[in-house]
């Protein structure tokens, strides 16, 4: 199971190299990196090299030795090496299940403190951040006032004007009558002076 599952994550691992490289194959500058002289390489240490090459060969995972987290008594037949290494690994234990149960009393001794000083952190963090919406809040509702007595003031500017241009309106057509009028009267003292200028003539 232990395998499989490294192999899975090999062929992951591999297809998302594959798409890095491809990505590197097609990225200009290609060296976007040579101003910068003291960058580390990106596997300078063995480890990672040793690891790197291990999933580019798609081999699998090591398995965690456990060995090191069991009792094993030696047999009546084992010598004296079986049994100090027996020894030394039972010392090895009883040391670590003494140094949990020391963070343990640690943890009950000063871990309440600890998570009390954590929520006072939490609370003011909160209150600061709720103190910052309400800021960001009151200047959005201002800004938003400012927006609408502009709106509104625009309306009344808008309906003044419209008020005007009708008064022109209404003024163009009362002047156009009155034209019309003149016109009219215009055109009968014309003829009446036609008239007038015929009767005239007929007389001499």
């Amino acid at each position: 199971m232990h395998s499989l599952t490294s192999m899975n994550l090999s062929k992951t691992w591999m297809k998302r190299f594959n798409l890095i490289e491809s990505e590197k194959k097609n990225f200009r500058p290609f060296n976007y990196l040579a101003k910068y002289k003291n960058i580390a390489e990106p596997f300078s240490s063995k480890i990672v090299a040793a690891e790197h090459e291990r999933i580019y060969q798609q081999f699998p995972q090591d398995e965690f030795d456990t060995s090191k987290l069991q009792l094993v008594t030696p047999n009546a037949k084992a010598d004296a090496k079986q049994w100090n290494s027996a020894v030394e690994n039972a010392e090895a234990q009883f040391e670590h299940q003494n140094l949990q149960l020391v963070n343990l009393e640690l943890m009950q001794k000063y871990g309440r403190n600890a998570w009390i000083e954590y929520n006072k952190y939490l609370e003011k963090t909160q209150k600061n951040l709720e103190e910052r919406v309400q800021s960001i809040q009151r200047e959005i509702d201002d800004l938003n006032l400012k927006r609408r007595n502009e709106q509104v003031d625009c309306e009344r500017g808008m309906k003044s004007l419209e008020g005007k241009r009708l008064d022109l309106i209404q003024k163009n057509l009362e002047l156009e009558e009155v034209c019309e009028s003149l016109e009219e009267e215009i055109e009968e003292l014309e003829k009446s002076r036609g008239m007038n200028g015929e009767v005239n003539g007929e007389k001499k």
